[in-house]
């Protein structure tokens, strides 16, 4: 729904249009409203103000149930003669029965891939910047660089 792409050139917020859409029709296309997807890894399920179809509308790869992707995959797979890039999208602190049953359900439902298994890192570095607190503090009357 939103990410950083960082290039030579400095960075560049990407937003999702649709969602863009969404939050225009709640007036609430703010920053502050993407700089809180952008810190819940493009997760909008946070916001209050959304009803629960536009949440599931907006879900995130990890936040969708992996066994339905297996389940439509599985549905697709008759018709495909050979295989499909299947990516499965798991959180950092994945139970490893589901992982275990996930890739279970994919060989029951007879998939020929699973393309890549992908999760997030455990712990990610805190985004100081956005967490900081800014305050001037004039404490003198006069620069002590122009007193002379």
């Amino acid at each position: 729904n939103a990410f950083t792409q960082k290039t030579k050139s400095g960075s560049n917020l990407h937003k999702n249009k649709y969602l863009t859409e969404v939050l225009n029709k709640y007036k609430m296309n703010t920053d502050e409203v993407w700089k809180g997807i952008v810190a819940n890894r493009g997760s909008v399920q946070h916001l209050e103000f959304l009803t629960q179809d536009e949440k599931d509308t907006f879900k995130t790869a990890v936040e969708i149930n992996q066994a339905w992707i297996i389940e439509h995959a599985a549905e697709r797979q008759e018709y495909i003669c050979q295989s499909q890039s299947l990516n499965l999208f798991f959180p950092p602190d994945v139970n490893k029965g589901d992982l275990h049953s996930a890739h279970m359900l994919a060989w029951a439902k007879n998939l020929k891939t699973l393309y890549y298994l992908r999760s997030e890192a455990i712990s990610r570095a805190d985004n100081v910047a956005s967490q900081a607190k800014r305050e001037i503090i004039f404490e003198q009357e006069e620069c002590l660089s122009c007193e002379g």
